[in-house]
C-alpha cells in the first residue's frame, strides 16, 4: 500500500492525534517517516479506519478553506469593480445584452436592440479611453500602475516626504532631488 494511502497529508502530530493514546511513542515527532509507515502498516483495521477518517476530515477542511478563499477573492474582486465603476472600468450593467434564459430557446440568436448596441459601444469606448487606461509611475518604487488605482500628487505636497525619502547614508552615486532619493529612470 503506498505511503499516500496510509497517512495521506497528515502531519506527525495529526497522525498521533487520530489514533488512541498509547499506540505510538511519546517521542513520535522525532521518528523518521519510514519507521512511522512501518508502524502504521502493523496496526489493526480499526486504527487504520481512524487514520483514514482523519485524512478525510483534513481533506474536507482543506476543500472548505479553498472554497471560502475563492469566495473571498471573488467578493473582493466584485467590491473593487463596484468601487471603480465610475472610473473608466467597464461593468456588465453598462452593456446589458439580452441573454436568452436556459429554458426559453425561442430567443436564441436574437439580435440586440439598437439601444443595447449603443450602450455596449459606449461602455467599450469608455473602458478603452485614454482616461481609463492612463498609467502613472511611482517615483519611489518605480512601479507602473493604473491611474485610477493610485493618486497623482505633486511630490512636495505629501506630508513628511522629505524626512521619509532622505537616505540615512548618502552614497556618492545617489542623485538626490531636494534631498530625497527618488527613482531616476524607468522603462
Amino acid at each position: 500500500m503506498p505511503v499516500q494511502e496510509l497517512v495521506g497529508n497528515l502531519t506527525k502530530d495529526e497522525l498521533q492525534a487520530a489514533v488512541p493514546t498509547g499506540i505510538f511513542h511519546q517521542t513520535f515527532r522525532n521518528v523518521l517517516w519510514t519507521k512511522i509507515i512501518k508502524l502504521v502498516r502493523a496496526q489493526s483495521d480499526e486504527v487504520l479506519a481512524l487514520i483514514n477518517h482523519a485524512i478525510k476530515v483534513k481533506e474536507e477542511r482543506k476543500q472548505k478553506k479553498q472554497v471560502k478563499k475563492k469566495k473571498q477573492i471573488y467578493e473582493a474582486h466584485q467590491q473593487e469593480r463596484e468601487n471603480n465603476a465610475g472610473e473608466g472600468s467597464i461593468t456588465v450593467e453598462n452593456c446589458q445584452v439580452a441573454e436568452p434564459s436556459f429554458r426559453d430557446h425561442s430567443k436564441f440568436m436574437e439580435l440586440p436592440t439598437d439601444e443595447v448596441r449603443k450602450q455596449c459601444f459606449r461602455a467599450f469606448q469608455e473602458a478603452t479611453s485614454n482616461r481609463a487606461l492612463a498609467m502613472n509611475v511611482c517615483v519611489v518604487c518605480v512601479r507602473e500602475m493604473m491611474a485610477f488605482k493610485g493618486e497623482k500628487l505633486f511630490i512636495l505636497s505629501v506630508p513628511n516626504i522629505k524626512q521619509r525619502l532622505r537616505p540615512a547614508v548618502v552614497h556618492p552615486s545617489y542623485d538626490l532631488w531636494e534631498g530625497m532619493l527618488l527613482a531616476k529612470h524607468w522603462h
